[in-house]
């Protein structure tokens, strides 16, 4: 039975259907930043904080674990408010983020003011979690890259202190 252009399905790796068109997508690979994750985390925290904190501090999540500086602000919001030992729900959030100057649009307020209402559960943090982690080693991991890239193209710098470098990051 012939498969595309007279050739098997051995031989073009394709199926031997009728009507089949080869179709190559590909995809670029995008950034690791993951918004609706990052929005995720930050309202189960509203929704549960003495649980979520302590499983963040355990996992050694920081504000550097967001890549949006808007969130990176509002987990540092938090962790302030956790410190001081005030009480942390999506009303003295939203005051909080008032008085720090993160609630002057009413883009920045819709987003305080929804933070919970889009996290099902607090209990949902094992699930973003290891997202959020993920998403912030691999923007690590692009960014020793690109310096490491940055170093070899310097042609003053001693090879020797190159290999020692890109083995130690």
């Amino acid at each position: 039975m012939a498969g595309v252009n007279g050739r098997s399905e051995c031989q073009t790796g394709q199926p031997l259907t009728s009507g089949y068109q080869q179709t190559q997508t590909t995809k670029q690979p995008s950034f690791p930043h993951l918004p609706e994750i990052e929005v995720g985390v930050l309202g189960c925290i509203l929704l549960d904080a003495p649980f979520c904190f302590g499983i963040l501090e355990a996992r050694g999540v920081t504000a550097r674990h967001f890549y949006d500086l808007r969130y990176q602000g509002l987990f540092r919001l938090l962790l302030k408010m956790r410190k001081a030992g005030e009480p942390i729900d999506s009303t003295t959030f939203f005051l909080r983020a008032q008085e720090k100057g993160l609630a002057k649009t009413p883009e920045q307020r819709n987003l305080l003011l929804t933070l919970a209402d889009h996290t099902p559960s607090a209990a949902h943090l094992e699930w973003y979690l290891p997202q959020l982690i993920e998403a912030h080693n691999r923007r690590l991991t692009l960014d020793v890259s690109r310096r490491l890239e940055k170093v070899a193209l310097d042609a003053s710098a001693p090879v020797g202190t190159l290999l020692a470098d890109a083995q130690q990051a």
